[in-house]
């Protein structure tokens, strides 16, 4: 058996091998480790920091691999908050030992949205901590699932009896008052001008008054773009829409992979807000998926207390921050082990007794 890393650190040659890592993504329960993703992250977030995927080759085969960029002496996962989780790709324990080896060599390595309790989790976790390193682990957000075996009707009995009634409710009053058009997962018919009506509509609301929509910043809007044409070339992106009276209300954009369907944005009209246009269409995506025959309905970002209301598990993220025991990292290793989560207790417990400090004044100029 012949062994062989390769450190690629130009991207012509990762995309050269994109038909065998993505045989490895294939088996990855998210599309988040594909080239599909990787590429479009990449070319709108890596900005001056350089590519730095480690890659094992077994008897000529692509066996694991773990794509990473550099900064400065560390190395960090293509992730940010835009990536719902990332792992490595191996095709069996052995060889995602193998490449966690090779990327530990770095004086320092950051791991983000790693899912907890599963293989590239626990594998880093425990080589880091075998191999001597100071090893922190945060959390980070906890994503919530649906999941869509069995039938529609009893997964839809198995919800609250406020939400099932307020669901119907909401949907036979948009019926009542207005032309309703819906289509969920379905793949786009014309992708250009429905991404430009997603990311308006988006634009339109809150997000867009706190500069989080997609389109406040050119490198999230180039990226979100760059997804869905990498994606819809691949037959796997999908959109949600539900119109009333021919105007977008709500939308979500959404990827299919490997039996799974993982909406990245949702967004509605907030003049609709009464109508609940949102809840209505997260039903049908979720319906759409039984139909479909889909595994799950993965609701790929923040924990949002509404989610809950429709989830049945959920996946929490670590951060993993491993550095090699030297002066030069121990400042570091210092900062985010104890001072920064003194600065952010200290920080959220100010905020909490302002809150307090004021309430009086601002319900007595409420009055």
């Amino acid at each position: 058996m012949s062994l062989t890393v390769e450190s690629i650190t130009d991207k012509r040659r990762f995309l050269e091998i994109a038909a065998e890592w993505d045989a490895l993504a294939a088996d990855d329960r998210g599309p988040f480790m594909t080239t599909a993703w990787l590429d479009a992250w990449f070319e709108a977030f890596a900005s001056d920091r350089q590519l730095h995927v480690v890659a094992l080759w077994q008897d000529g085969e692509l066996a694991a691999g773990v794509p990473l960029i550099r900064r400065g002496r560390r190395l960090e996962a293509p992730a940010n908050d835009h990536t719902p989780a990332f792992g490595v790709l191996a095709r069996d324990a052995a060889a995602r030992n193998a490449v966690i080896a090779e990327a530990l060599g770095a004086s320092a390595l950051v791991v983000s949205a790693l899912p907890e309790g599963e293989p590239p989790f626990e594998q880093l976790l425990d080589a880091a901590r075998a191999a001597g390193r100071w090893t922190l682990v945060e959390g980070m957000n906890t994503s919530l699932v649906t999941e869509t075996n069995g039938s529609f009707d009893e997964y839809h009995a198995g919800l609250s009896r406020k939400v099932r009634s307020e669901i119907g409710r909401l949907r036979r009053k948009a019926e009542r008052e207005h032309r309703l058009e819906l289509s969920a997962l379905a793949p786009p018919h014309d992708l250009e001008p429905q991404m430009a009506r997603a990311f308006a509509l988006e634009a339109s609301g809150w997000k867009g008054r706190a500069g989080t929509a997609i389109v406040s910043a050119p490198e999230t809007e180039r990226f979100y773009l760059q997804v869905t044409r990498n994606f819809d070339a691949a037959g796997k992106f999908r959109i949600s829409e539900l119109s009333l009276d021919g105007e977008l209300a709500a939308m979500a954009l959404s990827i299919v992979h490997n039996g799974r369907a993982f909406t990245l944005k949702v967004a509605y009209d907030e003049r609709h807000r009464r109508l609940g246009p949102g809840f209505v269409l997260l039903m049908a995506m979720i319906e759409r998926c039984f139909e479909l025959g889909l595994d799950a309905y993965e609701f790929a970002g923040m924990d949002e207390e509404y989610e809950r209301r429709f989830a049945t598990a959920e996946r929490p993220h670590r951060r993993l921050r491993i550095y090699q025991p030297a002066a030069v990292n121990a400042g570091r290793f210092v900062y985010h082990r104890q001072i920064r989560p003194w600065l952010r207790d200290a920080y959220h417990g100010a905020r909490r007794r302002s809150a307090g400090r004021w309430l009086p004044e601002r319900v007595a100029a409420s009055r």
